[in-house]
């Protein structure tokens, strides 16, 4: 059973380490973070800035080091968008979240037992 166990935690952590590299490396090509994150009006030295303070002025293989180590840690960092933790944001989302999934558990196995039931009363008839 611990042998199990453990086979199980190592596929689980093989699995999300295959996740959290295809996320970082499918992002690189999407576009210039630096130029989302600055904006249209901002100055060479604002820039270099963000390039310094993200670690983008370093190698691939050094920000995914950076990227692994926050991801270990529990930090997603800050949403460029709403210019907040994204734990904070993933928080706030939760409940509703997890309302609409329980919701839809719900419908698909209402409709399920109905159409189950159905198909077990109609078993071996024709059509």
């Amino acid at each position: 059973m611990i042998s199990f166990l453990a086979r199980r935690a190592l596929w689980g952590a093989f699995v999300l380490w295959v996740v959290a590299t295809v996320t970082f490396f499918g992002t690189l090509g999407v576009g210039d973070p630096v130029a989302t994150i600055a904006g249209p009006h901002a100055t060479d030295a604002d820039r270099r800035h963000i390039e310094r303070f993200y670690h983008l002025d370093r190698p691939k293989v050094v920000q995914y080091g950076y990227y692994l180590r926050n991801l270990a840690r529990g930090d997603l960092g800050k949403s460029f968008r709403y210019r907040r933790p994204v734990t904070a944001l993933l928080g706030e989302r939760f409940p509703r979240t997890l309302l609409l999934g329980l919701m839809t558990l719900t419908l698909e196995f209402t409709v399920g037992v109905f159409v189950g039931t159905i198909a077990a009363l109609r078993r071996g008839k024709a059509t």
